[in-house]
C-alpha cells in the first residue's frame, strides 16, 4: 500500500521522465540503504533487549515515518503550502494529458495482454524482482545458516548488498541516462538492463562456489549492485517509451 501511494504522488508532482529518475535516485536507493541498516539495527536491539523489543522499536518507527507523512503530504501539489504557483504551473506543464475521452475508460487489457513489449518487460521485470526478492528474503539465513556466521557477523556482512543496492541504483540512472544521450534510447535503457542482469546472473552463479565467507559475500554483493543498476532502465522504458 505504502508503494502505490508513493507512485501516484510522484506521478502526480512530476513528469515521466523525471518520474523515473527520481525513483531511483531516492525511491530504490533509500530501499537499499533501509535494508542495509535493518540487520545492524535489529541485531543491536535482539542482543541488548531482547527479540521482542526488536518489533516494539520497528513498530514505533513505522508509526512515526507515518504521521509525519500524513502531516506532510497532500494529494496534489497545488495543495501543498509549501509549492509557489510557479512551481505548480512548472510541475503541471510537465505532466501527461489524458486523450480526449480517454478519462473514465476501462484499460484495454486484451491490447495490453496481446503487446509483445508489455509481455517482455513483464518477464524480465519478474526475473529481476525474483533475484531481488531473494536478497531480501533468504540472504541473512544464507549468511547464518549455510555459512555459519553468528548473529552479530551475519548483520555485518548482511549489509554489503543492500549498500551495493543504494549506491548502483543512482548509478544506473547516470549510466542510462549518458549513453541514452550519446546512443539512442534504446542503447540507454534496454541495453543497460541487459548488460546489468547478465552480470548479476554471473556474480550470483558465482558467489556460492566460493570457500571464503568474505570473498563470497562480495561477490554477491557485486550481483545485487549489478541487479539495481537496472532498476532505472525499466522505469524509463515504461515512462518514456523507447520501443
Amino acid at each position: 500500500m505504502s508503494r502505490k501511494s508513493g507512485q501516484q504522488q510522484i506521478g502526480r508532482k512530476l513528469d515521466s521522465i523525471t518520474r523515473a529518475r527520481n525513483r531511483h535516485r531516492i525511491d530504490f536507493a533509500g530501499v537499499g540503504a533501509g535494508a542495509g541498516i535493518t540487520p545492524r539495527l535489529i541485531t543491536y536491539i535482539i542482543l541488548n533487549y531482547g527479540w521482542r523489543w526488536s518489533f516494539w522499536i520497528s513498530a514505533l518507527i513505522g508509526l512515526v515515518a507515518g504521521v509525519i507523512w500524513f502531516a506532510v503530504a497532500r494529494d496534489l501539489p497545488q495543495q501543498h503550502s509549501w509549492v509557489s504557483a510557479e512551481e505548480t504551473a512548472s510541475i503541471q506543464s510537465g505532466l501527461p494529458s489524458a486523450h480526449e475521452g480517454e478519462i473514465g475508460r476501462p484499460p484495454r487489457w486484451r491490447r495490453i495482454l496481446g503487446s509483445r513489449n508489455v509481455l517482455a518487460i513483464t518477464a524480465s521485470y519478474f526475473c529481476y524482482g525474483y533475484v531481488a526478492y531473494i536478497f531480501f528474503s533468504w540472504f541473512f539465513n544464507y549468511l547464518s545458516r549455510v555459512r555459519g556466521l553468528n548473529l552479530k557477523s551475519s548483520s555485518y556482512y548482511g549489509t554489503l548488498p543492500f549498500i551495493a543496492m543504494a549506491v548502483c541504483s543512482p548509478l544506473g540512472v547516470w549510466i542510462s541516462d549518458r549513453l541514452a544521450m550519446h546512443y539512442g534510447q534504446r542503447r540507454g535503457r534496454c541495453g543497460v538492463a541487459s548488460v546489468s542482469m547478465a552480470l548479476a546472473a554471473i556474480f550470483v552463479a558465482l558467489g556460492p562456489q566460493a570457500h571464503d565467507v568474505r570473498l563470497a559475500n562480495m561477490i554477491l554483493a557485486g550481483g545485487a549492485g549489478a541487479l539495481y543498476l537496472s532498476q532505472s532502465a525499466f522505469w524509463s522504458v515504461t515512462s518514456g517509451g523507447c520501443w
